[in-house]
């Protein structure tokens, strides 16, 4: 048997792959962005019986005729005219073969009209409205808020203080804190925990700042289309249910509207995925009933003041559930009797230098 000589193989071989990937091409193109979302197969459903590459569609305005010719898939979208959105609708449509697009203003009615070859079937001609709309104003409150409840635990190493009124290295609790939004990448926030040190019941009030170093989160207001970006009322449609009707606002410009859609100003929360944040807080801490509480009845009142302060870092794990450490100073208070009086007590201190660690569910 003659054998094939492998320059004509590879040339074989390129050429075969030249056909599949001009086939491949040519699918993409069929089932490209012409031909997807609201392609006007489904829009016109009900009224066109015939292929869509047997019919050609304009986009018309009465006061400027033609204006797309070619036309494949409607959108609404807006665009931007003086610093104020404006509704507009994104136009794909063929030119010499290929997919292109544009936007148009929808401020006045417009027609998607439809031709065919040979003038077989008769014109027909369906209004593209704007759609009623809604500004609703400020966000709801409580955007921007923040609710953590947690459980915090610290280690103190060995008890250094005079007259050894600490404890054993270990204490921990439960804590909670609020906060609000005071910049776009820092909050604020108030927080009260409940302490357990050496049998004692310690109740810290502190104030909470946190920095996201890589963006936190931020109420922005945007513009959608409800139900959907890609609704056209056509006849016998119902009209849509706002969540606001008092929010709606009269045409500008006396137009007729499209009552199966409505164009409404909305607010979201915008945040990126992964948030660590860096955080400092300072307070006062209180007591709780116990023996030895409080700075009298004592000989040196004035020594006694009990504060905390700290900083470090939380990370989120998944979810809502956020795990922070850091390192935190505390000063802490307890009375004992004099050792060198009769029936006198005397305010003694204790300084805590300590690691920190805290898991907490926070709620934005």
């Amino acid at each position: 048997m003659k054998r094939i000589p492998s320059a004509y193989f590879r040339l074989a071989l390129a050429v075969l792959g030249l056909v599949l990937a001009c086939g491949s091409s040519a699918h993409a193109q069929r089932t490209g962005p012409c031909d997807s979302c609201a392609t006007l197969s489904w829009f016109l459903d009900g009224w066109v019986h015939r292929p869509l590459s047997d019919t050609t569609f304009y986009l018309e305005s009465a006061g400027q005729g033609t204006l797309v010719r070619g036309v494949r898939r409607l959108e609404r979208t807006t665009m931007t005219t003086f610093g104020r959105p404006q509704q507009a609708v994104h136009v794909w449509y063929d030119s010499a073969g290929a997919c292109r697009d544009t936007v148009v203003a929808i401020a006045e009615p417009l027609a998607l009209r439809r031709g065919g070859v040979g003038g077989s079937y008769e014109p027909v001609s369906i209004a593209v409205l704007p759609a009623r709309e809604f500004y609703c104003g400020d966000p709801p409150a409580g955007e921007g808020m923040l609710l953590s409840i947690g459980v915090i635990g610290g280690y103190a190493g060995s008890d250094t203080s005079t007259r050894a009124i600490g404890f054993r290295s270990v204490y921990g609790g439960a804590r909670a804190l609020a906060g609000l939004t005071v910049a776009t990448d820092v909050r604020a926030g108030l927080g009260v925990e409940a302490l357990s040190e050496g049998g004692r019941l310690r109740i810290p009030l502190l104030a909470h700042v946190r920095w996201y170093p890589f963006g936190g989160a931020r109420t922005e207001r945007y513009f959608r289309y409800a139900p959907s970006a890609c609704q056209f009322g056509r006849p016998g449609d119902p009209p849509a249910a706002p969540q606001d009707p008092r929010c709606e606002a009269a045409s500008s410009t006396g137009a007729r509207l499209d009552s199966s859609v409505y164009f409404v100003q909305d607010v979201r929360r915008v945040r990126q995925g992964f948030r660590p944040f860096l955080y400092g807080e300072a307070g006062l801490v209180l007591n709780g009933r116990f023996n030895g509480a409080g700075s009298t009845p004592s000989l040196n009142p004035s020594d006694y003041g009990q504060v905390l302060a700290g900083a470090g870092i939380g990370v989120p794990l998944f979810g809502p559930v956020v795990l922070s450490v850091g390192y935190r100073y505390m000063r802490l208070n307890l009375r004992t009797p004099c050792e060198t009086c009769t029936g006198q007590f005397v305010v003694n201190t204790n300084r805590t230098h300590a690691v920190t660690a805290s898991l907490a569910f926070e709620f934005e």
